[in-house]
Parts: structure tokens; sequence; C-alpha cells
């Protein structure tokens, strides 16, 4: 399943799980050596992306480079993981 803009998922963290809205996809690798793509319409299976994602209730997150244990994510869709990431900044 592609991730879009706009998609509705769950963003679990640790043992707290919270509605979110992915609100923009920022960039995607292309691979080893080549440059990023910029404001893709989506992104594919096993791609690298950075995106935006916006919850509906506050919620305490670290980044990765400082405190790696709370700054990893899941995002889930009707109860299927979507994509694994860790919070590169707030």
């Amino acid at each position: 399943v592609p991730v879009l803009n706009g998609t509705q998922v769950t963003l679990h963290l640790q043992s707290f799980h919270v509605p979110a809205t992915i609100t923009k996809l920022i960039s995607v690798e292309q691979g080893e050596g080549k440059p990023a793509k910029l404001k893709p319409r989506f992104v594919r299976r096993n791609q690298t992306a950075t995106v935006e994602i916006t919850t509906s209730a506050t919620i305490c997150v670290e980044r990765f480079d400082d405190y790696r244990p709370l700054s990893r994510v899941l995002l889930r869709q009707n109860g299927v993981t979507v994509a694994a990431g860790r919070v590169t900044g707030l």
C-alpha cells in the first residue's frame, strides 16, 4: 500500500497509540549515491522517506539523536504496519 499525503494512520510509540495523519511527504531516498527526490507524490514499499506527521493529541517524543528509545515509532493502518521510523525533528 503506497503512503500518500493525508493518509490516516495510528502512530504507535512504546505502549502509547494515537490517531495521526501524514501531512507532508518531504523527500524519498533514491538509493546509494543518488540524490533524494523532493516532494514525492507517494512512497512505495521498501523506500526510505522523510515525512511530516500531525497527531490528534499531544504526545511526548524525543529526537533520535537525543534519546533513541523514545524516538522509534510505528505507523499502522487497519492493523497492518505501514511504516516504521524514527523522530528526526520536532
